[in-house]
């Protein structure tokens, strides 16, 4: 069952990570009816009101839950190792490398 929330997560992260947030002077501006129509007949106004009066959606980064992330490294150990006996050495990089360690 988990695939399917980590590939739901994946999505809304990266649909968020695009997000853009309005300021207050944007809100104002798009609360008038003239104005907001004209935003959205000119791809240059509102290109020059995104890059002036908005800002990128700050996105907590997020993490797979600890049993999760245990349960995968216990079903990739077999292929890891036989991963390394193939290429002849260790893959340090990923051994066992994890941002909450240490």
């Amino acid at each position: 069952m988990w695939p399917a929330q980590l590939s739901a997560d994946a999505a809304r992260r990266n649909v968020t990570a695009e997000r853009r947030v309005d300021s207050t002077m944007s809100l104002r501006l798009k609360a008038n009816p003239a104005y907001w129509r004209a935003l959205n007949r000119s791809w240059r106004l509102c290109s020059l009101h995104d890059r002036l009066l908005t800002r990128a959606a700050r996105v907590p980064p997020t993490g797979l839950p600890l049993d999760v992330e245990a349960e995968l490294r216990d079903d990739l150990e077999k292929d890891t190792q036989a991963l390394e006996v193939f290429l002849g050495r260790k893959l340090t990089e990923w051994e066992r490398s994890s941002p909450r360690a240490g």
